[in-house]
């Protein structure tokens, strides 16, 4: 899931850009902003899961808190 949040963010980084240097409205590059931001957000989120499903798959119990 980690590459899927990363291409999103990269993706309306982009989009950013394009839009800046196309002179859109301010509103559509502050949603591009916030796209950038939650998927960032949504990174460390995905890490901790990737990290906790490869255990479940190897048999090792689950540690709480990590």
């Amino acid at each position: 899931m980690l590459p899927f949040a990363l291409v999103g963010s990269g993706l309306w980084a982009v989009a950013g850009v394009v839009l800046t240097i196309a002179g859109a409205p301010t509103m559509w590059r502050w949603t591009c902003l916030t796209g950038v931001l939650l998927g960032l957000a949504a990174v460390p989120i995905m890490v901790v899961h990737d990290r906790r499903r490869a255990r479940s798959r190897a048999g090792a119990p689950p540690q709480a808190g990590v």
